[in-house]
Formats: C-alpha cells, sequence, structure tokens
C-alpha cells in the first residue's frame, strides 16, 4: 500500500470559531473575573459545603464497614487458596495437584462469598445491628 502525503495542518490553515460576547441577564451588572493568584487559597461559599445543608454523618456506618471487612477477608483468603499448583517435579505430571478441591472448588466459592458479602454490605442499613 502506497503512502499517502497529506500536508500537515498549520495553525493559520485551522478555521478559529468566533467569539461570542457575554452579555450579562437583564437588570444584572457585568462581572470581570480574573484568574486567582498563584498560591492564593480558594474559598468555597458555605452554601454549597454538604455540611451546611445538615449532612453531618457519612453514608456508611459501622455495620457496613464490619461487614465490607469480612467481604474483603473472604475474597483475600480465597485469592490465597488459589495460589499452587506447582509441581514438586518438573518431569513428573500430577492432576491432583492442579484439580485439587482447594484450588477448583473450594477458592472459587469463597471468592463469590466475599463478593455476596460486600453487595450485603452496601445494602445494610445504618441502624441494623451486627450478628
Amino acid at each position: 500500500m502506497a503512502k499517502v502525503n497529506r500536508p500537515k495542518p498549520s495553525p493559520a490553515n485551522r478555521p478559529t470559531p468566533s467569539p461570542q460576547p457575554l452579555s450579562p441577564r437583564p437588570g444584572q451588572q457585568a462581572t470581570i473575573r480574573t484568574a486567582p493568584t498563584p498560591g492564593a487559597k480558594l474559598k468555597m461559599p458555605a452554601s454549597d459545603s454538604m455540611f451546611s445543608q445538615g449532612y453531618k454523618e457519612l453514608i456508611f456506618g459501622r455495620q457496613n464497614y464490619f461487614w465490607g471487612l469480612i467481604g474483603v477477608g473472604l475474597i483475600a483468603l480465597g485469592l490465597i487458596l488459589m495460589m499452587g499448583g506447582g509441581m514438586p517435579n518438573p518431569d513428573m505430571w500430577d492432576d491432583n495437584i492442579i484439580y485439587s478441591f482447594r484450588i477448583v472448588t473450594l477458592a472459587p466459592f469463597l471468592i463469590v462469598a466475599g463478593l455476596v458479602v460486600e453487595i450485603y454490605a452496601i445494602f445494610v442499613k445504618k441502624d441494623a445491628p451486627i450478628s
């Protein structure tokens, strides 16, 4: 396939969008915004903060994190149990090592159980007792 030489676009060839003047709404004065000085701290208006609107608690409660950590533990345990399967001797093949109950059945079951516990941890209510 032959290579086609196309001219590279230069800034002079590109069409520039026409600037549209910003006009204030009827009854408002035009304000000019300037860039903040480097190193100046930007202050968020108090009316926009989450705490000024009455939110003083986190989304999840203690039991949500409790169940979340149990779920992460189950997933980690399943991944640790899934490791292995190396042959003790490279000249020998043993199906019982690769296809053991621990690697094929138990570890995937623990990973799926951990994911189910994570879903439960997300949906359990804050005031539900830890059982």
